[in-house]
């Protein structure tokens, strides 16, 4: 989940520019290429970021669905969306909904990486924030420790 302060302004001029780029990357590469994956998942960032958390959440699906099928579903680029999603709809307030993405992101991240990686611990603390937050907090406990290890 990302830091209560927003990364942009509500009157953030990029949004438009985010979004032509977007357009440009679907009529010059089309809308399965790896690249226009990225400028959705952009696009998706700076929505959620406004507090426009249903385009965010759609630009991001989109993102992973062209990641799952052009890159493969095992891919780094994969977890990072599946986190991206997560943290969107956490702070949407839809805990629920997050979590799988979340743990999708978890055990993908620990398919590459070692335990004490970043990404890992990253996608745990996250993790761990929602249980707490779903007052579920023995597995909100489980998950810190396996931080702090």
């Amino acid at each position: 989940m990302k830091s209560p302060t927003s990364t942009f302004s509500p009157g953030y001029p990029g949004r438009a520019r985010f979004a032509e780029i977007l357009d440009l990357y679907q009529r010059e590469l089309g809308d399965d290429d790896p690249r226009t994956a990225n400028a959705h998942e952009n696009l998706g960032v700076v929505l959620g970021s406004l507090g426009d958390h249903k385009a965010a959440e759609t630009h991001l699906l989109a993102a992973l669905g062209i990641r799952e099928t052009a890159l493969g579903p095992r891919h780094p680029y994969v977890a990072t969306t599946l986190v991206n999603l997560g943290s969107t709809l956490a702070e949407h307030g839809a805990l629920a909904r997050a979590q799988p993405y979340f743990e999708r992101a978890l055990k993908l991240r620990r398919s590459l990486y070692p335990p004490e990686n970043r990404s890992v611990v990253d996608v745990l603390f996250n993790l761990a924030l929602l249980e707490g937050l779903q007052r579920h907090h023995a597995a909100a406990l489980a998950k810190l420790e396996q931080v702090a290890a």
